[in-house]
């Protein structure tokens, strides 16, 4: 059944493009018949219904970029609804709150941590994550664009799927700033 749902849907996004191929030549084609016609125009002044003639050269452009855009909002509308369907479709996940601090205990701890932001990947954003971060400690993650830093703060804080039976504490209270700037006016 999702096989059948894919491939329907791969047909009617190869319908779309197609069709969206089509009209965009035909536009490209209505808007050199209108250029053409206005080049003709200002070479020999001497017309008296030129303007008759660029209204609908203009009017059948204007109904090409009519249609063309209702297509392309078609596509956006549906891209749209794929993504809210995965958003009501998303497995919910109950938080717990963090159990309190002990002195004894490490304040953050994952054991045999395997996490991916895609169920159905196949290989896992962090594999194999061990930690432990005893209380009053400062830590640093550090690393080059794309080797998981925000993955793995993320995982920390629940955000991040576990794809085994992972263990994952956070003990005491939490703050964290994500690192999308805000900027506001006059500051």
């Amino acid at each position: 059944a999702v096989l059948h749902l894919y491939m329907s849907e791969v047909i009617v996004q190869t319908f779309v493009i197609s069709r969206m191929q089509k009209l965009s030549k035909e536009g490209l084609q209505r808007t050199d018949k209108r250029i053409g016609l206005m080049n003709e125009i200002l070479a020999a002044m001497d017309t008296v219904n030129f303007q008759a003639k660029v209204q609908g050269v203009r009017d059948d452009e204007l109904s090409w970029f009519r249609k063309a855009s209702l297509l392309g909002a078609v596509v956006n509308a549906n891209v749209s609804l794929k993504r809210l369907e995965e958003l009501f479709l998303a497995e919910e996940r109950i938080r717990l709150p963090n159990p309190l601090l002990d002195p004894w205990l490490p304040a953050v701890s994952i054991k045999n941590g395997y996490f991916s932001w895609d169920s159905k990947a196949e290989r896992h954003t962090l594999s194999n994550i061990n930690l432990d971060v005893p209380i009053g400690s400062l830590v640093a993650v550090v690393g080059s664009t794309g080797e998981g830093k925000t993955s793995l703060v993320s995982a920390m804080l629940g955000e991040l799927p576990a794809t085994s039976d992972a263990s994952v504490v956070i003990r005491g209270t939490v703050a964290y700033v994500p690192q999308v700037s805000c900027i506001f006016n006059a500051t």
